[in-house]
C-alpha cells in the first residue's frame, strides 16, 4: 500500500466538533485520535459557542470577558470611547466641522438632552446645556431649553443644514419629519461634544 500524507485526502469544509484530528500523545508516546470537541474544551471550559461575528475579541492573560447577556461587575477602571446605551438612556460623543450638523436619533421622541462641549475657545467651551425636546408628529413640537451657563445654545424647531442657525452659536432643533434632533455647530471652528440623553 502507497504512503498517503493529508494533502492526499478530501478536504471537508464544514468540519463538526464530533470529527476527529490526529494527535500525538507525549506522555504515551503514541499517535491517538481526538475529537474537535475534545480539543477545544481540553482549552476553552463551559461547553459554550464563541461567535465573533467577524470581529476580533482579545481577553487579557489575566481578565475576563464580559457577556452581552449576563450580569457583569468591573472591578477595574473602564473607559467607552464609543457611545453606551441603557433602556431609555444613552451617550455618545463627536466631533461637528463648524457650519456643519449632526442628526441623532434620540431613544423616544420627548425626554431630556444634556449637551456638554469639549473643545476649547470662549463660544465653544459655552456649549453646556439641558435641553427639553418633543419630535414626533401629531403632538407640539419643541426645543426647550432647560438651563445653561451661557447663551452660547440657541434652540428651534425644523431641519438644520448646518448654516439655518445663528452664526456664532450652536443650535439645537427638534424636526418631527424624521424624528431626529438637529445639533448644528456655527461657533467658528469644530466642536467636539458629548451627549447623554434621558427619555
Amino acid at each position: 500500500m502507497a504512503d498517503i500524507n493529508y494533502n492526499d485526502h478530501a478536504a471537508k469544509a464544514a468540519p463538526t466538533v464530533d470529527d476527529f484530528i490526529p494527535i500525538w500523545d507525549v506522555a504515551a508516546t503514541q499517535s491517538k485520535k481526538a475529537t474537535i470537541n475534545n480539543i477545544l474544551n481540553a482549552r476553552l471550559t463551559g461547553n459554550g459557542v464563541i461567535a465573533t461575528g467577524g470581529f476580533t475579541l482579545t481577553i487579557p492573560a489575566t481578565g475576563t470577558a464580559a457577556l452581552l447577556g449576563a450580569a457583569n461587575t468591573f472591578t477595574g477602571a473602564n473607559t467607552f470611547t464609543q457611545s453606551v446605551t441603557g433602556g431609555r438612556f444613552r451617550s455618545n460623543f463627536f466631533t461637528i466641522a463648524d457650519d456643519g450638523v449632526e442628526i441623532v436619533v434620540p431613544p423616544l421622541t420627548t425626554g431630556l438632552l444634556a449637551i456638554n462641549s469639549l473643545s476649547a475657545g470662549s463660544n465653544r467651551a459655552d456649549v453646556q446645556t439641558l435641553v427639553a425636546f418633543r419630535c414626533t408628529t401629531g403632538l407640539s413640537v419643541f426645543t426647550r431649553i432647560i438651563g445653561q451657563p451661557s447663551t452660547a445654545v440657541q434652540v428651534t424647531t425644523g431641519a438644520l443644514t448646518g448654516t439655518t442657525g445663528n452664526d456664532g452659536f450652536f443650535t439645537v432643533s427638534a424636526n418631527a419629519a424624521n424624528n431626529s434632533l438637529y445639533l448644528e455647530n456655527r461657533t467658528d471652528a469644530g466642536i467636539q461634544v458629548s451627549i447623554v440623553f434621558l427619555c
